[in-house]
């Protein structure tokens, strides 16, 4: 049986308001396909309601993929060296390059964002934040996450084929009624 998902806090990655009608939560790998899939519904969301959609992005890089566990490693230098808005900056560019996320590419994209590249450098020789990381999936795994083709849903967890299916029933239906 699963624990339940753990209390969002100020270490989490959030985007949109506090007091937002539907908070979701994805346990993300930017090397993954079915992630990546769950980041573009995300990405819809934050558009289409902006304040009443609340998103929290945690890490759970699979170990079959061989670059998502130093790319998280490099958001999260990014993060700690700019500011909250960089760490999504950076969020979406490695989302939107899942071939381009060998240890060399990381500081380019930091660096074709503005950012210092060096900071990014140090993080991943040193594995600075691995900690972390590591932390954010095995919260996920204890609150029940199977794979990345996950997102919970004020709380609730849909995974696989109910995603799709639990964002139309559970966000946009609500939020467009």
């Amino acid at each position: 049986m699963a624990d339940s998902l753990r209390e969002i806090t100020p270490a989490d990655h959030t985007q949109g308001p506090d007091a937002a009608r539907i908070t979701a939560v994805q346990y993300g790998d930017f090397e993954c396909p079915w992630a990546l899939q769950v980041h573009q519904i995300v990405k819809e969301m934050r558009e289409a309601f902006p304040d009443d959609f609340r998103f929290i992005f945690r890490h759970f890089p699979l170990r079959y993929h061989p670059h998502a566990l130093i790319a998280a490693i490099a958001a999260e230098a990014v993060g700690r060296e700019n500011g909250e808005e960089a760490f999504w900056a950076y969020h979406d560019r490695l989302y939107a390059n899942p071939s381009a996320l060998r240890r060399d590419l990381l500081p380019q994209h930091a660096e074709a964002l503005g950012f210092d590249p060096e900071p990014i450098h140090r993080a991943i020789e040193e594995e600075e934040g691995k900690t972390e990381v590591l932390a954010q999936k095995r919260g996920g795994v204890r609150a029940g996450v199977r794979s990345t083709l996950a997102l919970f849903i004020d709380g609730e967890l849909f995974q696989d084929d109910e995603v799709e299916d639990a964002v139309i029933e559970r966000i946009i239906q609500p939020l467009k009624a």
